[in-house]
């Protein structure tokens, strides 16, 4: 499948100053999302507390329904960036952690932030964007996820949506993060943290307790400067000045649309 060259997302103009800001887009939980059934599994229950999204559509025509519901009733904005807007690091052995890793390993956020209190980022997937799929069939939104008890399959989630939601023509990012122990305090590869890893794991998974709410993945200074931001045609000429005026504060590069 061919991937778009750009993506457009709606949001309201506070959400656009803290993209700005913080030159991140936020990722929220699966079981966060709007639809309630995102998330569900037959044999799993829901994973939705394990999946990380972030939402676009890649159709360059304004959407009204996506201006209403998530462009602040068409007085917020679309903003359009490059596919390929996120940075993606390096990860790097280091011996004296115990640290191995495939050579090449890259990932979404830097390896000091990979490893939380109870919740491990994986590798970047590699349908990290995926276009998704609608369908009156439960056998694909609330799939199989785990055919084998120690194993699941979590690329299986996220991916498809009712067919009551098509009209949002959604393209979106996601990952998603493993229930993890602590880091250890001294070296991954000390036998004794090793050997409870999986055991502490399989326990958190079963307690289903995730502290994270979100990640804040940030984008690359390239894709940055290509942002497009196309203004809500509710806006009126106070918020349109307010609006110019923030983005030429943050992103004086970017290019506004009436």
């Amino acid at each position: 499948m061919d991937l778009p060259n750009s993506l457009y997302h709606y949001t309201s103009v506070q959400t656009l100053a803290n993209i700005l800001q913080s030159r991140a887009f936020k990722f929220n939980r699966l079981d966060r999302v709007n639809d309630p059934i995102e998330g569900q599994s037959v044999d799993r229950a829901n994973l939705g507390m394990y999946v990380f999204v972030s939402c676009w559509t890649a159709n360059e025509r304004p959407n009204t329904v996506l201006w209403r519901t998530y462009g602040d009733a068409e007085r917020g904005v679309r903003i359009r960036m490059p596919a390929e807007m996120f940075k993606i690091y390096a990860i790097s052995p280091d011996p004296q952690r115990g640290i191995q890793v495939t050579p090449g390993a890259k990932a979404l956020v830097p390896i000091d932030e990979m490893h939380g209190n109870n919740f491990m980022v994986g590798p970047i997937p590699k349908d990290f964007l995926v276009q998704m799929r609608y369908t009156e069939d439960p056998e694909f939104y609330r799939p199989q996820v785990s055919p084998d008890p120690d194993l699941i399959k979590f690329g299986k989630i996220g991916i498809y949506k009712r067919a009551e939601w098509s009209a949002e023509e959604e393209w979106r990012f996601r990952f998603w993060i493993t229930p993890a122990p602590p880091p250890p305090r001294g070296s991954y590869a000390e036998p004794s943290y090793a050997a409870s890893y999986v055991k502490q794991s399989l326990l958190s998974f079963n307690r289903r307790f995730v502290q994270k709410e979100a990640f804040f993945l940030f984008v690359t200074e390239e894709a940055f400067q290509k942002m497009h931001v196309h203004l809500g045609p509710k806006q009126s000429s106070d918020d349109r000045l307010a609006t110019r005026q923030l983005i030429a504060r943050y992103n004086a590069g970017a290019n506004v649309v009436e």
